[in-house]
């Protein structure tokens, strides 16, 4: 298989090199738009522009709380307070501050700490095979590259973000042991459910944000008409943007609509997004190169648990969904 790939690399680069049509398009040319040309692409080098892409296309990514880590490192240990609970001796995982008069003792503390360790993964993405001549036919980074490449790379993140695994890839928020699963006792979205899910939310954090699947957007905008609102208020939930996102659950289901709050997510990330072409051996034969990017990165919540309020015995969380329409149970562990 592969003497036969060769020879036909071998036969392509000759007529190339003779002025002819090449016999087998294994490679992106810079021909007809029907062979896969009009490509007009550039070295490939343009990192902080395709990382600063990612970042204007991305729901999530500009929003978390982002920790750079040091050339030649591969992981990051954060400490982080192991709080559960914000009654006095608890908040921050036991710091205690006191009002006191001249010559008071105090209580002296010890907080609990936890680790929040996170190991850098990687995003990849190759394109196929691109003429050389194609790469040259310009100076900056190919339009249509940096679109793809940022485009999907945006993708990825955002569905990490909310449904990840966190094994290989960053521990999404509807997977983290904080998430918080308001019930949900009616057939279709009311306004009870947002009731609810705003109730739970946990407080002293400003930048909440809504994130629905696109189909509830409608039903959205209903519920807020029939509570009195108006069609400008339709982007908002109490005062908190209300942002479709693709990678929230089917309407209906566990996930299709979250109340979060981005900035207690950690995202530990090595340098700029990379870039970088290859003329391999058969791209060497064909005059042609692949281009691939590279992103390591990681994250994950930062809030371990569903936290127990000051004055009161309801949990709360910086993360909250709605259970499939119709299931009354709760899973705030």
């Amino acid at each position: 298989m592969k003497t036969l790939q060769c020879a036909k690399d071998y036969i392509n680069w000759y007529r190339l090199k003779n002025g002819q049509k090449p016999l087998y398009p294994d490679a992106i040319q810079n021909t007809a738009g029907s062979d896969g040309g009009f490509l007009v692409s550039a070295s490939p080098t343009d990192t902080a522009a395709l990382t600063q892409a990612v970042a204007d296309v991305s729901i999530f990514y500009k929003l978390c709380r982002k920790i750079p880590i040091t050339e030649g490192e591969n992981t990051m240990n954060l400490p982080a307070f192991a709080e559960t609970s914000r009654a006095n001796g608890s908040r921050y995982g036991g710091v205690r501050v006191y009002w006191t008069s001249e010559g008071v003792t105090v209580t002296a503390t010890q907080p609990k700490l936890r680790n929040i360790f996170l190991k850098l993964e990687k995003l990849l993405a190759i394109t196929p095979s691109i003429s050389n001549e194609l790469l040259a036919d310009a100076s900056t980074l190919s339009a249509w590259l940096l679109r793809a490449f940022a485009g999907d790379s945006a993708f990825k993140f955002d569905e990490a973000f909310v449904n990840g695994s966190g094994n290989g890839q960053m521990l999404g928020i509807l997977n983290c042991p904080a998430l918080i699963v308001a019930p949900s006792n009616a057939a279709s979205l009311g306004a009870e459910d947002l009731y609810n899910m705003w109730g739970r939310r946990a407080r002293g954090k400003s930048d909440y944000i809504w994130i629905c699947n696109p189909e509830l957007e409608k039903i959205i905008a209903e519920i807020i008409a029939n509570e009195g609102g108006s069609i400008a208020d339709a982007l908002t939930i109490f005062g908190r943007p209300v942002i479709p996102c693709e990678t929230c659950s089917e309407a209906g289901t566990l996930g299709d609509l979250v109340l979060c709050s981005p900035s207690d997510y950690i995202v530990a990330e090595l340098g700029e997004i990379t870039m970088e072409s290859s003329g391999h051996t058969q791209g060497f034969l064909s005059d042609s190169s692949v281009v691939k990017i590279r992103w390591r990165i990681n994250g994950t919540p930062y809030s371990h648990l569903p936290t127990v309020p000051y004055n009161g015995t309801v949990l709360t969380s910086p993360y909250v969904t709605l259970n499939t329409r119709g299931v009354s149970t709760t899973a705030e562990a």
